[in-house]
């Protein structure tokens, strides 16, 4: 589903990881916005509820929070990738035969590794 996304918006597979150095980059960005303003908070307690709230609904109204899970999901695809590669590599070649008529030796101790 997140490559068709991803092909939907033209970005090709092979950025996976630039796209998870920038989702990174952008999380960083999010936490110290987020101290920030928990900093602020604190400095200047608010009157009441109703400015307290008017605060956190201007707060957020001005930057959207980019999606913590994200860049899990851009890793888990990328490890998804390598180890289908890796994997197609030991059990392609003939001289394998025997390991691919029964590769479930060859597959568990692949993820056991």
């Amino acid at each position: 589903v997140m490559v068709e996304m991803l092909h939907g918006f033209g970005v090709n597979v092979r950025y996976l990881g630039r796209l998870a150095q920038l989702a990174e980059a952008e999380e960083a960005l999010d936490r110290r916005k987020e101290q920030a303003k928990a900093q602020a908070r604190q400095q200047a307690p608010a009157k009441d509820m109703a400015q307290e709230a008017a605060l956190l609904a201007q707060a957020q109204a001005q930057t959207q929070a980019f999606p913590l899970y994200w860049r899990r999901m851009l890793e888990v695809e990328m490890v998804a990738r390598a180890a289908k590669h890796v994997l197609n590599d030991l059990l392609a070649p003939p001289e394998h035969s025997d390991i691919r008529r029964a590769p479930a030796a060859t597959l568990t101790a692949f993820l056991n590794c």
